[in-house]
């Protein structure tokens, strides 16, 4: 994934941000041996679009690449482990968490939310996740759905890795 995102940055840097989306298009559809690879390369390619400052299309990259494949959905949810990664790269916790930060920066409360409830939908949230959720719904005047985060969170999780959440939930 580095020889791919060292390419497609060559061609950003040298003004050819065209040949450098090519770039990272094929590969985001190569067999990488670890679900991390994949996810990195489908962050950098939202980290350019950002740097050009194409904010939508970064957001569309990011809903594609968290997207279930639907050979992943046609298994009930149950990827096998030597399935290509990209059947996997939607549990990914580095892209999901990518992209939350993504919508909270664009202030969209709603995308945000639907972001977050997917991730513990589909349990690749972590308890600072959680926290964030929470914190986000709160800075935004959202208490009830604030406490709901909270409540999700403990209910996902189990101690020790439940404790600071039950901490902050009982705070406020």
């Amino acid at each position: 994934h580095t020889l791919w995102c060292a390419f497609a940055h060559f061609y950003e840097r040298h003004g050819d941000v065209a040949n450098a989306r090519v770039i990272f298009e094929k590969a985001t559809g190569v067999a990488f041996k670890a679900i991390d690879d994949l996810a990195t390369v489908w962050c950098e390619y939202a980290e350019m679009e950002l740097r050009a400052r194409n904010v939508d299309g970064a957001r569309e990259l990011l809903e594609r690449g968290t997207a279930e494949h639907p050979a992943a959905q046609r298994r009930a949810g149950k990827v096998a482990q030597d399935a290509p990664v990209q059947h996997r790269v939607h549990r990914s916790t580095k892209l999901w968490t990518f992209y939350a930060d993504l919508e909270e920066s664009l202030h969209s409360v709603k995308k945000t939310s639907a972001v977050y409830d997917r991730m513990l939908d589909l349990k690749v949230a972590t308890p600072q996740s959680v926290l964030c959720y929470a914190r986000y719904l709160e800075e935004h005047k959202y208490f009830e759905e604030s406490f709901k985060a909270y409540e999700r969170g403990i209910h996902a999780f189990s101690f020790p890795h439940v404790h600071d959440i039950w901490v902050d939930y009982l705070t406020k």
